[in-house]
């Protein structure tokens, strides 16, 4: 394990071990455009000449790096606003397109043709299979549930974004972070990576 790695994991005691790797992956990639070979353990390389290489860059990857370089500044103890200012910059862009409905340009390229309008086709199509299992009084079979949760998966992507992840959401309680009104459409998202920034 490298030293930055050892400080990373030292100031994100809480975080999840995928979300380490990837806030490792991404600072290595951050330092990879400052030409360097490695992480260093000090936070003199985040410079604003790279700040602004960083800034330039397409939206996703000017998020991704703004937010690697104030992962960096954590697990070194210190602070640089220029950095935080960035991040919240590029976020708040990101989100702008979010809650417009636009896609970003990974979505167009494995949007499916058709977009939703072809998503609730196949759902209506996928529910005309498994409907009768709705009236069924006994309980449902690993098969039959396999198959009613196929036609729930497409369903529920037809009418929201292709991002998140379903294993998560829980429907009995305990509730947890992230869960979804059974009875109603109401989806609630606790943990999500902008939860500091931006709340549930």
């Amino acid at each position: 394990m490298s030293t930055f790695e050892q400080q990373l994991r030292k100031v994100c005691k809480h975080c999840k071990p995928s979300s380490l790797k990837t806030y490792h992956a991404n600072v290595k990639a951050l330092a990879r455009i400052a030409k360097l070979d490695s992480v260093p353990t000090n936070k003199r390389w985040l410079s604003s000449a790279l700040l602004k290489q960083v800034a330039a860059m397409p939206l996703q990857k000017y998020k991704r790096f703004s937010m690697a370089g104030v992962k960096a500044l954590q697990a070194y103890g210190a602070k640089d606003q220029t950095w935080e200012t960035a991040m919240r910059d590029s976020t708040e862009k990101y989100s702008r397109i979010r809650d417009s409905g636009r896609r970003t340009q990974r979505e167009k390229k494995n949007w499916p043709s058709g977009g939703y309008a072809a998503l609730s086709k196949l759902a209506r199509e996928l529910h005309e299979e498994v409907e009768h299992l709705e009236t069924k009084k006994k309980t449902l079979s690993a098969s039959e549930l396999y198959q009613y949760q196929r036609y729930f998966i497409i369903l529920f992507y037809s009418k929201h974004a292709l991002r998140g992840d379903l294993a998560d959401v829980r429907i009995k309680k305990p509730l947890g972070p992230n869960w979804i009104n059974a009875k109603g459409s109401q989806l609630h998202i606790g943990e999500h990576k902008t939860v500091k920034a931006r709340g549930p």
